[in-house]
């Protein structure tokens, strides 16, 4: 199973360059913020795909990547997603993130 943690907002360090390589993706390029409540929201209701969203029982973690107190997107692809579920949810968040 592959997860990964998004934010649509500049919460990263300086100098990460979008990623710190643990699975935190930060979509600050694509727009000035979207807080994770909103995204979560848009993910559920606009395009039917469930996420978790918040700090994922990991506050320490969270702090140290910089995303602390709000947290992160996070996706879980399993066994029964196709490559078509993760193409319509790479578009979805590029949607929300380009609004």
């Amino acid at each position: 199973m592959a997860t990964v943690s998004i934010t649509f907002d500049s919460t990263l360090p300086e100098g990460s360059r979008g990623s710190l390589g643990c699975g935190a993706i930060n979509l600050e390029w694509f727009n000035d913020s979207v807080p994770i409540n909103e995204a979560e929201n848009r993910l559920s209701g606009q395009h039917n795909i469930l996420v978790r969203v918040g700090l994922h029982c990991a506050p320490i973690a969270h702090k140290t990547i910089g995303t602390f107190p709000d947290g992160t997107v996070r996706l879980s692809m399993g066994y029964f997603n196709t490559l078509e579920d993760i193409e319509l949810a790479v578009q979805a968040i590029r949607r929300i993130a380009n609004a």
